[in-house]
């Protein structure tokens, strides 16, 4: 269900996914099938606001902020 709405998400082409195995990238390629209706929606956007974030990436001591010793 987390690459279907990935899927519905305005701006996303493509999510990038990872698999290692045939079963986990068979397992990703069925989100395709999967359909979200406005209920689930609603429900995910009252867990994390639409135009929000839940990452620190920008404060996170790591990727572009890394400071290394």
């Amino acid at each position: 269900a987390a690459l279907a709405w990935v899927l519905r998400q305005p701006g996303v082409t493509s999510p990038i996914i990872g698999p290692r195995t045939l079963t986990q990238l068979e397992d990703n390629l069925a989100a395709c099938a999967v359909t979200l209706t406005e209920q689930d929606c609603a429900e995910l956007d009252k867990i994390v606001e639409p135009g929000s974030h839940v990452s620190n990436y920008y404060q996170a001591e790591w990727g572009p902020n890394a400071r290394w010793m």
